[in-house]
């Protein structure tokens, strides 16, 4: 495996522990929703007589769904990013392999084609360079 396909697959893998940390975001919430206030009723106002019910209360469920909100929203923009990432790599991948010329070719095609470079490289001949003649003008008189 490449260094891009490497990266892909751990983009992908950081992509499925940001959705699963989201949901467990919008569970923590839910349960800090559901338990919390029975637990400031038992042990914070255990001892006082409540005629209305104190603001902190009415807050708890507000601050915990808009933290799992917040949090789902800045998972999901990451998540937009890798992906964007990940095609961008993929698309890499994908012409690294289309120019791969030793493609489909066994260790003798290849052995044979270096052969034939190599041949081709020792007869170079050297350029000569073209001799120019003097042309005299003549001027008619």
């Amino acid at each position: 495996m490449t260094k891009n396909q490497f990266q892909v697959q751990y983009l992908m893998m950081k992509n499925n522990k940001e959705m699963l940390t989201s949901l467990l975001m919008f569970v923590a919430a839910l349960f800090v929703t559901i338990i919390a206030p029975s637990l400031l009723l038992r042990y914070v106002y255990a001892g006082q007589q409540l005629l209305v019910e104190p603001k902190l209360m009415e807050y708890i469920p507000l601050v915990s769904a808009v933290v799992a909100c917040l949090y789902f929203v800045y998972a999901i923009v990451g998540c937009l990013i890798r992906s964007k990432k990940i095609k961008l790599l993929m698309n890499q991948v994908e012409m690294m392999s289309d120019l791969d010329v030793t493609a489909g070719l066994n260790e003798d095609e290849i052995s044979e084609l270096e052969a034939i470079v190599d041949e081709a490289i020792a007869k170079k001949k050297p350029i000569r360079k073209a001799t120019r003649k003097k042309t005299v003008s003549k001027t008619r008189k």
